[in-house]
């Protein structure tokens, strides 16, 4: 081949490369296409893959690795519009970490697709000793692992939450427990201060982590002869030592119970000092922890107060019954008082007390009613002093004299002093009313009222000693027959009956020429009739 073929035929195989490429970019042309592409981010539940305004990335490259779109999904929904089809690789992050890594070749018919990613929902909860959930703890993790030190902080709110966590292990940071005691608010570490890790995975959805917290303590307070200490004169002050310094937790009168109770509370040191009348008279320090239950008698920690003596004062009725849930105040000679409430046996408890007449003041539904409590040397015998209070119970039978009924609206009302006890209508005809009432004293004045319509049908003081009243009233039903001029029944007559006071009644006679009127009212006078 010489010189000028040798020329012709590099041209020519040029012009043939030229003309092949040229084809290969026109079919690539040809077959590639644009869509509008939805992904869908779901967690390992198939769940979407968000978490309140919290949303996952989503980041696209082509087959050289080069990044062509970053974009965050929110919903956990994307939407590309006019994308271009071909192979691709899509990477999800989920608060920071990836969680998916998916090769794919997008056609036309993808039209929407899912991504699965390493990443669900996670239970955590904090709990005491007993395994009982904390509420408001601020926990932090660090992970997860491995791969990652990311930093991970929630609150666990009303003691458990629920959050959308990537795949891996993680390591407890902390756990900061929003201590609260009565208005006061304490920050306090209960970390179970070892390196335990928490995993999760496909078969792992729950942290519970044990916090240093003691579900609950009792503080039972005795006297040296084991007696319960109980009195509005024992006042106990319970303090923490928090960051370097005794800080007060509570302070609680023993006014009707020898116990206080915490519950929950962090391990570390207690104080508890006992004042009696302004005085202290006891106090010692306690470290809360797992060894403290070995301490514990039925399920209390029992502390001995230097004080002797303990005395019951039984309150009974009239009849010997007991008085309970009765409040009382109690002076003492000095002028003093101090309150209690009886139990379901009518006691209360006294404790270190001193000798002396003591005035009772039980509260009852009209007042209060006033005792001799005498506890000068000689007059107590035992450990229990009885007290017998005029309270009597009494039953009411209310019935009328001359009708089969008592009326609807019949008005009742029970009276002592200024205090209404009862005040009620019938709200429909009965033939009898009962009705009791417990504990009145009997050195107070008791009006029994009753009315109709404007008539009063009793008004008188009642005699509660007596234990029942019956009373009668002066109700009566009337019949009326109507005769013609001669002498024969009248059926369809109209028949007015006018009250003494003026109201007015009317009915008709049926067959046989009658008429009924009931609950007629005597002692006011005469009742007019026409008809």
């Amino acid at each position: 081949m010489n010189r000028h073929g040798g020329l012709l035929y590099i041209l020519f195989a040029a012009a043939l490369l030229t003309l092949v490429t040229l084809y290969i970019f026109s079919v690539n042309a040809q077959t590639q296409e644009n869509i509008n592409l939805t992904i869908r981010l779901l967690d390992y539940n198939n769940e979407p893959l968000f978490e309140g305004n919290i949303y996952p990335k989503l980041k696209i490259y082509d087959m050289n690795s080069t990044l062509l779109k970053s974009v965050t999904c929110q919903a956990a929904v994307c939407t590309l519009i006019n994308f271009s089809t071909g192979s691709y690789s899509f990477k999800v992050y989920w608060r920071n970490v990836e969680v998916a890594y998916v090769n794919k070749t997008i056609t036309t018919s993808d039209q929407t697709i899912n991504i699965t990613c390493n990443a669900r929902k996670v239970r955590i909860r904090v709990v005491d000793d007993k395994d009982i959930k904390i509420k408001n703890v601020d926990v932090s993790f660090q992970g997860p692992l491995p791969g990652y030190q990311n930093s991970y902080a929630f609150n666990t709110g009303k003691g458990e939450i629920v959050k959308l966590l990537p795949f891996g292990t993680y390591k407890l940071g902390s756990a900061i427990w929003q201590w609260e005691v009565d208005d006061r608010n304490f920050s306090v570490d209960i970390s179970p201060g070892n390196t335990t890790e928490y995993v999760v995975g496909p078969n792992a959805d729950f942290i519970k982590i044990q916090g240093r917290v003691m579900h609950s303590l009792t503080l039972a307070f005795y006297t040296l002869d084991e007696r319960e200490l109980i009195g509005d004169e024992a006042e106990v002050e319970l303090e923490f030592y928090y960051r370097g310094k005794w800080s007060k937790l509570l302070e609680r009168r023993l006014s009707s119970s020898n116990e206080i109770s915490l519950s929950p509370l962090p391990y570390g040191e207690y104080r508890v000092t006992l004042y009696w009348e302004g005085v202290e008279i006891f106090s010692q320090t306690i470290s809360v922890n797992e060894d403290l239950y070995d301490e514990l008698e039925d399920n209390m920690l029992k502390l001995t107060v230097s004080m002797y003596k303990s005395l019951l004062v039984r309150f009974i009725d009239a009849q010997g019954e007991a008085l309970e849930n009765l409040y009382v105040i109690l002076t003492t000679p000095y002028g003093d008082n101090s309150t209690y409430r009886t139990d379901d046996t009518g006691k209360i408890r006294l404790t270190n007390i001193t000798a002396g007449r003591y005035i009772a003041k039980l509260r009852w539904a009209a007042g209060y009613a006033e005792v001799e409590l005498d506890l000068t040397p000689g007059k107590v015998s035992g450990h229990i002093v009885e007290v017998a209070v005029d309270f009597y119970d009494i039953k009411f039978e209310i019935f009328p004299k001359g009708s089969e009924t008592l009326p609807e609206n019949l008005h009742i009302m029970f009276k002592c002093n200024d205090v209404i006890l009862w005040n009620e209508s019938l709200n429909e005809e009965k033939n009898l009313w009962e009705n009791s009432i417990e504990n009145l004293y009997s050195k107070a004045t008791y009006v029994l009222k009753i009315k109709y319509m404007d008539y009063t049908l009793y008004d008188e003081r009642i005699n509660i000693k007596a234990g029942i009243a019956k009373i009668e009233l002066d109700l009566y039903d009337l019949t009326i027959r109507v005769l013609s001029s001669s002498n024969s029944t009248l059926s369809g007559a109209r028949v007015v009956i006018t009250y003494p006071k003026g109201e007015v009644k009317e009915t008709e006679t049926g067959e046989g020429g009658e008429c009924f009127f009931k609950h007629l009212v005597a002692g006011y006078g005469a009742y007019k009739v026409d008809v």
